[in-house]
């Protein structure tokens, strides 16, 4: 662990959460809704920023599925 991450356990400020099947869910729902803001900038030229909107959600839709799927199994 980096300094900084120890730091930021140690003082509390970064926690872990309980996995919580109604928080993945939302998450989920939040990175698609996004997914789609991408797809819209795709539509209206802006391939430069729909690519880094694009790729950013499928990395946190992996995240959350796998987290998903780890406790669904």
């Amino acid at each position: 662990m980096s300094f900084k991450f120890k730091q930021l356990v140690e003082e509390r400020r970064l926690v872990r959460i309980k996995w919580d099947r109604k928080l993945v869910l939302k998450e989920i729902e939040g990175a698609e809704l996004d997914l789609e803001t991408a797809r819209k900038s795709l539509r209206d030229g802006n391939l430069k920023w729909a690519t880094i909107q694009a790729t950013t959600q499928f990395f946190m839709l992996q995240e959350h599925y796998s987290t998903a799927r780890a406790h669904i199994s």
